[in-house]
């Protein structure tokens, strides 16, 4: 079932609330379902389901992955000085509407922000192509073929489109600019007919009709004259 949840996010150090942090849902495959930005009153919305993935990210700030259904309405965000996005310990941000003091199981592995632009061989935006990991995180290029994707190190990055031909990279070499070949196996087929002559049956008929009878009308008997 979907939710639409707010969320709250403050500066851990200040306490000031923050605009402009990015709120996006990931499903259980990885493909982006919704994302939000924070307003001038630190408050985003976005619409997911509980066993889907949200990514809080701000640039300068660490980035928190939490499970959807059970992240806290308020977020604090940490200062970053690396840029290297860890989830946070949820047990060190209380909130108020989470009554029964639950905590989630956090993963330790470093995220990285990756940002892509893809293009076809002839340098042309690829709007639509998907652009997911090997851990199952994943997004769509839009339509200036550009896409960022959280990442794990050790990941592998897989760029695919239905016309073109999928490309893997180690998260450790991957290209800024993504250049993908066109798949020929994945064209349409064409039929090209030629046109049918068209017969016009009446016209040797006519000519053999009237062939027969200019000569009927040669033979035709004289009257006798007496």
């Amino acid at each position: 079932m979907a939710i639409n949840k707010p969320f709250r996010f403050f500066d851990r150090a200040t306490g000031d609330v923050i605009k402009g942090v990015t709120v996006v849902t990931y499903d259980q495959k990885g493909f982006e379902v919704d994302r939000g930005v924070s307003n001038s009153k630190g408050v985003a919305h976005t619409t997911s389901e509980e066993n889907h993935r949200v990514v809080f990210s701000y640039p300068g700030k660490k980035t928190i992955t939490r499970t959807y259904g059970s992240a806290y309405t308020k977020q604090y965000m940490d200062n970053n000085p690396d840029y290297v996005a860890q989830p946070e310990n949820p047990t060190s941000t209380p909130d108020a509407t989470n009554t029964n003091n639950s905590s989630e199981t956090t993963n330790t592995v470093n995220i990285m922000t990756k940002q892509f632009i893809v293009k076809d061989e002839f340098g042309s935006p690829i709007s639509g192509a998907h652009v997911y990991t090997s851990s199952t995180n994943g997004t769509i290029t839009d339509t200036s073929g550009k896409a960022t994707l959280n990442v794990q190190a050790g990941d592998s990055i897989i760029f695919s489109h239905l016309s073109f031909k999928a490309q893997q990279y180690p998260v450790s070499n991957v290209p800024g600019t993504i250049t993908l070949s066109t798949n020929v196996n994945a064209m349409d087929e064409v039929v090209i007919t030629a046109p049918k002559k068209k017969t016009n049956w009446f016209k040797p008929v006519g000519v053999g009709l009237a062939f027969m009878l200019l000569i009927s009308m040669g033979n035709k008997p004289k009257k006798a004259t007496l």
